[in-house]
C-alpha cells in the first residue's frame, strides 16, 4: 500500500499524540494512586502515633494483663473516631486487642511485614488481602517505645476498596479525556497535515506539468512560511523556464527555417559519427529523410567514403574542404566544407558539413569554356576569310575586275555571316539574362505561321519544297510574345527548309493538349542520328559543321528557340530518323 504525505503526517501526529496521551494517562493514574496511598499512610501514621501516645499516657504496659479491657476500649474508640481498624500487638506478636475481631481468636502477627518493621523500631507499611475481613487492606504499624524498648505495636488498617473505586473513577475519566484528546488531536493533526500536504500536492502537480512542457500552471501561495517560499521559488523557476524554452524554441525555429531555406545541404554528426541533423537540401541530395537517418552511423545512412573522409579531416578552428563526385541517387559533383562543433571538453562535440551541389556550376564553367572557344573559332573563320581575300585584293587582284568582284562577293557573304553570328549571340545573351521582357498578348498561331511561311516561301520555292500549314483557324489562342514566337517559327522552318532535299515537304501542325497546345514542325529531310539529339540545343553544336556553315547556319538557332520556349513556360524536343526526316515539337501553356 502506497502512503501519501497526508496519511503519513496525520498518522505520525496521531501516533505521537496517542503515545503522549497514553504515557500521561498511565503516569497520572499511578501518581493519583501514590498520592492517595501517601495521604492514607500519613493519616494512619498520625493516628497510630496518637494511639501509641495515648497508651503510654495510660501507663502501658504496666498492669498487664489486667488492663486488657481498657486497651480494648481505647482500640474501639479510636477505631470509631478515625474509621480504621485498630490492632494492638505485644512484642511476641500476640494480638492484645482489635477493633473488629476477638483478639483471643486471632493468629500471632509476628510474621506480618509491617509488624516486623515496627518491632524493629521502624514504621512498617504493607498492602495485602486480609482473609479476616476479606478485603485488600493498607496497614501502618508504629512501635510503642517505653524506656528505649518496643513494648507493643499499634497497627492501623483501612480497606482500599474506596480508594480503588476512586482510582477507577479517575482512571475512567482520564481515559475519556484521553479519548477525546486523541480525537481532537487527530482532527487537528489532519488539518495541520492537510495544510502542509495540499501545497506540496499542488507543487507536485505543477512540477509534473512543467516536466511535461506545460508552463501555464502556477502554485497557489497560501502562506509565507518555508512552504510558501518553496512555492514562490517553483513559480519563479516556471517563469524562467518558460521564458528560456520559448527563447530556445524561437532560436531553434529560426535555425530550422534558415537550414530549410538553404540551397546547400547541411549535415551534422556527433562525436560517434552519428547523424544528428540533416536539412531538406541534404535529404534531396542523398535521397534519405532526416527521420530515417537520425541516430544512424553516417556511413550506414549515406554510403559515400569521400564524404566520410571529408568529415574525418575536420579539425578545430579550421575548415576542411573537398570536392568529389557522387553517383547515387544521381550523378553529381559535390563540394564539402566541414568544421568541428566546439564543446567544453577536450574533444569536439561533432562535425557539421555544408555540402554544395556544384554540378551545374562546373557544367556552366565547361560550357563557358566551350562557348568562348566556339565563339573564338566562329568569329575567327569569317575574319580569317575576309582578311585573306582583302590581302589578295591588295596584292594586285583588284586589277582583275571579275576576280575582284568574286572576292568582294565572298567578303560580303562572310561579313553577313559574321553579322548574323553577332546578332544571334546578342539575342541569345539578352534572352538568357532576362533583359528582354515578355510582352504577352493573345496569339493566333495559324496566322503567325502563315506570315512566317509567306516570309520563307522564296527559299522553299528555290528548293521546290512544299510548305503545308495544318493549324485550323479555330485553334486555341495562347498568351505569348509575338515577336519572340515569330523568331521561333522562323528558326525552325528555316532549318527544316535548309536540311530538306529538293522536292521534299515541310509540314506545320498543332494539337490541343488541355492545359497547353503543341506545335510540330516536321520535314522529310536527311534526319539526325540519335547520338546527336540530346545536344542539338547547345550553342554552336552542329551535326555536320561543314554543311552547316555552307548553308549559313550559326549553330545558335536551336539554343535561341529553347530559351524562348523556356521563358514562356513550355518545353521543346526533337525526334528524328536518319533518311526519313525530323520533327521539332514545342508546347505553350494556355494561361
Amino acid at each position: 500500500m502506497k502512503w501519501n504525505i497526508l496519511s503519513k503526517l496525520t498518522l505520525s501526529f496521531w501516533a505521537i499524540v496517542l503515545l503522549v496521551t497514553g504515557i500521561t494517562t498511565v503516569f497520572l493514574n499511578r501518581a493519583f494512586q501514590e498520592h492517595f496511598v501517601t495521604t492514607i499512610d500519613s493519616s494512619l501514621k498520625a493516628n497510630a502515633r496518637m494511639v501509641s501516645d495515648l497508651l503510654l499516657e495510660r501507663g502501658f504496659p504496666g498492669g498487664m494483663p489486667g488492663r486488657l479491657p481498657q486497651i480494648q476500649e481505647i482500640t474501639e474508640r479510636v477505631a470509631r473516631d478515625v474509621k480504621a481498624r485498630v490492632t494492638i500487638i505485644d512484642p511476641s506478636g500476640a494480638v492484645l486487642s482489635d477493633s473488629q475481631k476477638n483478639a483471643g481468636l486471632m493468629n500471632n502477627h509476628a510474621d506480618r511485614p509491617e509488624v516486623k518493621q515496627a518491632l524493629a523500631g521502624k514504621t512498617g507499611t504493607s498492602t495485602r488481602f486480609s482473609r479476616t475481613i476479606l478485603s485488600t487492606m493498607r496497614y501502618i504499624a508504629v512501635p510503642v517505645i517505653s524506656d528505649g524498648k518496643v513494648v507493643a505495636v499499634v497497627r492501623l488498617a483501612v480497606p482500599l476498596t474506596e480508594i480503588n473505586r476512586t482510582r477507577d473513577r479517575i482512571r475512567s475519566r482520564l481515559m475519556v479525556a484521553a479519548f477525546i484528546s486523541i480525537l481532537l488531536s487527530g482532527g487537528i493533526a489532519y488539518l495541520l497535515a492537510r495544510s502542509l500536504a495540499e501545497p506540496l500536492r499542488d507543487m507536485i502537480t505543477v512540477a509534473s506539468r512543467i516536466a511535461g512542457g506545460d508552463f501555464s500552471k502556477r502554485v497557489r501561495i497560501t502562506a509565507r512560511d518555508e512552504i510558501g517560499c518553496l512555492a514562490d521559488a517553483l513559480n519563479h523557476m516556471a517563469d524562467r523556464l518558460s521564458t528560456t524554452i520559448q527563447e530556445m524554441s524561437e532560436e531553434r525555429n529560426k535555425i530550422k527555417a534558415i537550414l530549410a531555406s538553404m540551397a546547400d545541404g547541411v549535415v551534422a554528426v556527433d562525436s560517434d559519427n552519428r547523424i544528428i541533423l540533416m536539412n531538406r537540401a541534404a535529404e534531396q541530395m542523398f535521397g534519405i529523410t532526416e527521420g530515417a537517418a537520425y541516430g544512424r552511423k553516417f556511413l550506414e545512412a549515406i554510403r559515400n567514403y569521400e564524404l566520410v573522409e571529408a568529415l574525418s579531416g575536420a579539425t578545430r578552428g579550421e575548415v576542411h574542404s573537398a570536392e568529389f563526385k557522387v553517383f547515387s541517387p544521381n550523378e553529381r559533383i559535390l563540394r564539402v566544407s566541414a568544421t568541428c562543433i566546439e564543446s567544453t571538453s577536450d574533444q569536439p562535440a561533432g562535425v557539421v558539413a555544408v555540402i554544395q551541389d556544384v554540378t551545374e556550376l562546373r557544367r556552366l564553367e565547361q560550357l563557358r569554356t566551350e562557348f568562348v572557344s566556339n565563339v573564338s573559332h566562329e568569329l575567327r573563320t569569317p575574319l580569317t576569310s575576309i582578311k585573306g581575300f582583302v590581302e589578295t585584293l591588295l596584292d594586285g587582284a583588284m586589277e582583275d575586275g571579275s576576280t575582284a568582284t568574286r572576292f568582294l562577293g565572298i567578303i560580303q557573304n562572310e561579313a553577313n555571316r559574321l553579322e548574323r553570328l553577332i546578332s544571334d549571340l546578342l539575342d541569345l545573351s539578352r534572352i538568357e539574362s532576362g533583359q528582354i521582357a515578355l510582352r504577352k498578348v493573345p496569339c493566333h498561331l495559324d496566322k503567325l505561321t502563315q506570315s512566317v511561311c509567306t516570309f520563307l516561301h522564296g527559299q522553299a520555292d528555290a528548293k521546290q519544297l512544299s510548305l503545308e500549314i495544318n493549324i485550323p483557324a479555330d485553334f486555341p489562342q495562347v498568351p505569348a510574345d509575338k515577336d519572340l514566337l515569330r523568331q521561333v517559327f522562323i528558326n525552325l522552318i528555316d532549318n527544316a527548309i535548309k536540311y530538306t532535299p529538293a522536292g521534299g515537304r515541310v509540314i506545320i501542325y498543332g494539337s490541343d493538349s488541355g492545359d497547353s497546345v503543341t506545335i510540330h514542325v516536321e520535314d522529310t529531310g536527311v534526319g539526325i542520328p540519335k547520338a546527336h539529339l540530346s545536344r542539338l540545343f547547345e550553342r554552336f553544336y552542329r551535326v555536320d559543321k561543314a554543311r552547316s556553315r555552307e548553308l549559313g547556319g550559326t549553330g545558335l538557332g536551336l539554343a535561341i528557340v529553347k530559351h524562348i520556349i523556356d521563358r514562356h513556360g513550355g518545353k521543346v524536343w526533337i525526334e528524328s530518323e536518319v533518311g526519313k526526316g525530323t520533327r521539332v515539337s514545342f508546347t505553350l501553356p494556355k494561361s
